[in-house]
């Protein structure tokens, strides 16, 4: 068995990987329509980091 702290870390450093590569590519990108697509719903827990990069880079639709 994994120790549970063990565990609880390795998904903090998945979502921060995760946060990195999606301001990266939002940033990057030279679309004129940005739709992201994610699991989870954008107003949960996850709303934290995804909704003010959706708004910074000038998302125009999030599907959850």
């Amino acid at each position: 068995m994994v120790d549970e702290e063990v565990c609880k870390q390795w998904f903090v450093r998945l979502l921060q990987e995760q946060e990195t590569w999606l301001e990266g590519a939002l940033r990057d990108s030279t679309a004129d329509w940005k739709i992201m697509a994610v699991h989870h719903k954008p107003m949960g827990f996850i709303s934290r980091s995804i909704m003010p990069l959706a708004q910074r880079y000038g998302v125009n639709m999030v599907i959850a």
